[in-house]
């Protein structure tokens, strides 16, 4: 609980424009990472950005369109972070502060 009251208080998102297509997301990670990005990155369709990672989370934002979704985001997540991954949305995590 503390750690998500940390995260909860660092607020990764404060500068995201949040509109009815945004998602926000906390990806848990239980290994070390292998990741080359570097981060903040944004892909090259802008459908998805992280903007943090350290060595226990990864926090990503998904715009949803009809061709990428959070099935396509939680794959790459695991390819680039492992498979040893736990992905929550930031209002999942709002629920549990609260």
């Amino acid at each position: 609980m503390e750690e998500l009251q940390r995260l909860w208080k660092a607020n990764p998102f404060n500068s995201v424009k949040v509109t009815p297509e945004t998602r926000l997301y906390i990806t848990f990670l239980v290994e070390k990472t292998k990741s080359t990005l570097k981060i903040p990155y944004e892909s090259s369709d802008q459908n998805f950005k992280i903007l943090y990672a350290s060595a226990s989370e990864v926090c990503s934002v998904l715009k949803l369109s009809d061709k990428f979704g959070t099935t396509d985001l939680m794959a790459i997540l695991e390819k680039e972070f492992g498979r040893k991954v736990t992905t929550r949305s930031w209002n999942t995590i709002r629920k549990l502060i609260e």
